[in-house]
């Protein structure tokens, strides 16, 4: 059996402000002096990171039964309760069964058009503005357009409330995850507050939702929530109860526009970073557009777009990092991971493999032509998770934020406030730290 190496308790107590204030500078001290596997006893808990493609294939996939979500999950369930992020089993094969038919292709024309729709409402606003914070205004946008696409709602004049409730849940679970003890969340801090507050403003948000669905239903409209009442009907292991429905929605809400909006925040702050990427694209859309408006259809023309994107993803992967729990102990490549161990797989630490990816903090989307996606391993640029449980809205997320994209490319000229640095801050997913604050004006005719 291989040996696996890792810092002493003490180092990583004596580091912990390091850690807290930035973890990937963290993890990559580690990775450069442990190599790609290595242990944190932290304890109660055993701790592994693995950062190779094959070993994310093995815990992600081949014997992805084995790796359960487990106890970094737990702090998740005031909110998500058993939806699909962090049920197990037999239930969560059951609640993939019930929302997989909403991301199914036939669905994508009537998603498109309320992304449109949306957009061109959004932008609509920031005509009389000359300075936007745009990773703000994609979060307000991704909300707006997932409570529409998979629920039918508005919110309308409770949209900016929601998004606040959100943020506090947010920066209360970000908290929560340095904490040493339990008890430090029942203590009366400002976050702990808003925390609490935020959970019971969004679980009677999505109530009154599933109520007023429940008292006029849509038999025509395939969104989540018609699926889910219509699966009602069959039951199953779990049974359709409304608290099974409030913790799947609220799985979509939370989960779904975030990662979103982060990942449309990078993308632009990249795109306008380098000049030359952001002359391309515009280019792209001057050959496949001209000035008409974007069409479905459109999208697979945007081939170019699609390595941007990609390059962006790579470099700052919203779902940055996740965690499984091993139910049995297991070998992996030689190295024991005993039973009850926590599993840390990074898909940032991945994407930055100087053997996988040469010169892995230049910004290249050549990276993502046909030959260069052949050479390198397979599994080694995984954003959206990989097997199983990876994330069921991939196309609706890459439709979302390739649409969008365009869309204000078309429209608009913007550039970045070179006082405010675009910095990246890791907790629960990587988003900007400082927002991404642009200046812009409308493209002349």
């Amino acid at each position: 059996m291989k040996k696996i190496t890792g810092p002493s308790l003490l180092s990583i107590l004596w580091n912990t402000r390091k850690f807290r204030r930035d973890p990937i500078a963290f993890g990559e001290e580690l990775l450069r002096k442990y190599g790609n596997v290595f242990k944190l006893n932290i304890w109660p808990f055993r701790i592994i990171v693995l950062n190779d493609p094959a070993y994310h294939q093995w815990v992600l996939k081949d014997n992805f039964e084995n790796y359960v979500k487990g106890k970094a999950y737990e702090k998740l369930e005031p909110l998500f309760g058993q939806g699909l992020l962090v049920t197990e089993n037999k239930y969560w094969r059951q609640n993939r069964a019930n929302v997989g038919p909403a991301f199914r292709v036939k669905h994508m024309d009537l998603y498109f058009e309320d992304i449109t729709v949306r957009a061109r409402k959004a932008m609509a606003a920031w005509e009389s503005k000359g300075h936007i914070d745009f990773h703000q205004e994609m979060m307000n946008l991704t909300l707006s357009i997932i409570v529409k696409t998979l629920f039918n709602v508005d919110f309308g004049r409770d949209s900016e409330k929601l998004s606040h409730a959100i943020h506090d849940y947010m920066a209360g679970m970000e908290n929560q995850i340095f904490q040493i003890s339990k008890f430090q969340q029942y203590l009366p801090t400002k976050v702990n507050r808003n925390f609490k507050a935020a959970v019971k403003y969004l679980n009677g948000a999505v109530d009154d939702i599933i109520a007023s669905r429940r008292n006029s239903p849509d038999e025509e409209r395939s969104d989540l929530i018609s699926l889910l009442l219509r699966a009602e009907k069959g039951g199953g292991p779990q049974g359709i109860t409304n608290r099974y429905l409030r913790d799947e929605v609220m799985n979509f809400v939370v989960g779904g526009h975030e990662t979103t909006a982060n990942a449309l925040s990078w993308c632009m702050s990249d795109i306008l970073r380098y000049p030359e990427v952001c002359e391309r694209i515009l280019e792209e859309i001057q050959r496949v557009l001209g000035t008409r408006d974007l069409a479905l259809a459109d999208l697979d023309q945007f081939t170019y777009l699609d390595q941007v994107i990609n390059e962006s993803l790579r470099m700052s992967p919203p779902l940055w990092i996740m965690s499984r729990e091993t139910l049995e102990a297991d070998v992996i490549d030689g190295y024991p991971i005993s039973k009850g161990t926590i599993v840390v797989v990074s898909s940032y630490f991945l994407h930055h493999r100087e053997d996988i990816w040469p010169r892995p903090e230049c910004y290249d989307p050549g990276r993502f032509s046909v030959e260069e996606i052949k050479r390198r391993p397979k599994n080694s640029f995984l954003p959206f998770g990989l097997g199983p449980r990876a994330c069921i809205g991939e196309m609706l997320g890459r439709m979302e934020i390739k649409a969008v994209l365009i869309m204000v490319l078309q429209k608009f000229e913007l550039s970045l406030d070179s006082r405010v640095p675009v910095e990246k801050f890791a907790t629960v997913t990587l988003r900007p730290k400082n927002g991404v604050p642009v200046s812009l004006q409308r493209r002349a005719a």
